[in-house]
C-alpha cells in the first residue's frame, strides 16, 4: 500500500522541480484507484507485511492520504474533476479514521493489530478477530516527513518515543511485538527511524533534538559515513545489513534537512 503512496508523492516532487513527469496520468490513476479501492470498512488502508504481521499502519495510511490529495490535484489540473473528486473524498475519508490507531492510553499512534498471534508456520493471520492490539511503532514520523500534515497525535507520539523509544545514547527503537524474535529484532536501534525523527524534528522547528539525532547516526555510521539498518538492541553490533541504502539515504535527508532549518 506505502509504495503506491510513496510514488505517487515521488512523480509530484519530481515535476514540481524539474517540470517533467516521470510517468503518465493512466499510472497515476492506476496507482490512486487501487488505493481507493482497497480502503477497509473503518476508513482505513490495511497493510499486509508490517514487519511480517497485517494490520493498520500509522504510516501507511497518512502517506497513502498525502498522496490522494495530491492525486487529486494532479487529475483537476488535468480536467479529470470525477477522479478528482474520488481522491479527495478518499483522503479525506482516510484522515478522519486516524484516531483510530491512537493508542489513548500510552497516548500514541501505534499499528493496529487483530491478533498478538501468528500461523502454524508463522505466516500473518489476515482476518478480523475482533480484538485491537495496539503496539507502538516509531515509522509513524515517516507521514509527516512524506507529506501528511503535523497533527496533535504525532506530536504526542513524539512525546511517548523520547520517553520510551530513544537508548544507546540518542537512537530510537523500531517497534514492539509479542512475539519474542520479532520483538528483538524491532527493539533494536534503527537508522532510517532515528533520521525520521530528526526529520520531523527539524520540521517542528526542534533543531537541537534534530541534531541530536543525527550526532547519533554519524557517530555509528561506518567509517565511509554509510549506515547500517539497525544497532543490535544489546549494542554489541550493527545488523549484517550493513550498509543500508534507506537507512544512508534517510540519513542524507535528515542532513539537509536539519542544515536548512
Amino acid at each position: 500500500m506505502d509504495s503506491n503512496g510513496y510514488y505517487i508523492y515521488l512523480l509530484n516532487e519530481y515535476h514540481r522541480t524539474k517540470g517533467v513527469w516521470l510517468a503518465d496520468s493512466r499510472l497515476l490513476y492506476e496507482l490512486a484507484d487501487f488505493l481507493v479501492a482497497h480502503i477497509s470498512p473503518n476508513g482505513l488502508l490495511q497493510e499486509g507485511g508490517i514487519v511480517e504481521w497485517t494490520g493498520y499502519l500509522p504510516a501507511t495510511n497518512m502517506i497513502c492520504a498525502s498522496a490522494l490529495t495530491t492525486a487529486a490535484g494532479i487529475a483537476r489540473q488535468l480536467g479529470n474533476g470525477t477522479k478528482a473528486d474520488i481522491y479527495a473524498a478518499a483522503a479525506l475519508k482516510i484522515s478522519a479514521a486516524l484516531p483510530q490507531m491512537f493508542d489513548a492510553s500510552r497516548q500514541t499512534y501505534g499499528d493496529v493489530r487483530s491478533t498478538g498471534l501468528k500461523g502454524a508456520n508463522g505466516e500473518s493471520l489476515a482476518g478480523e478477530s475482533g480484538n485491537k492490539l495496539y503496539l507502538w511503532d516509531t515509522t509513524a514520523n515517516v507521514g509527516v516527513i512524506w507529506g501528511y500534515p503535523n497533527h496533535r497525535d504525532i506530536e504526542l507520539s513524539n512525546v511517548f518515543y523520547g520517553n520510551n523509544t530513544v537508548k544507546q545514547g540518542g537512537g530510537m527503537q523500531y517497534f514492539d511485538s509479542p512475539d519474542p524474535g520479532l520483538a528483538n529484532y524491532g527493539h533494536g536501534v534503527f537508522f532510517f527511524t532515528t533520521a525520521a525523527a530528526a526529520q520531523y524534528a527539524s520540521l517542528s522547528g526542534k533543531n537541537a533534538s534534530a541534531k541530536s539525532f543525527i550526532d547519533w547516526m554519524v557517530l555509528n555510521g561506518n567509517s565511509y559515513g554509510l549506515m547500517p539498518e539497525h544497532i543490535l538492541p544489546d549494542g554489541s553490533d550493527c545488523s549484517a545489513a550493513s550498509p543500508l541504502s534507506w537507512c544512508s539515504a534517510e540519513f542524507a535527508a535528515a542532513l539537509l534537512l536539519w542544515s536548512k532549518s
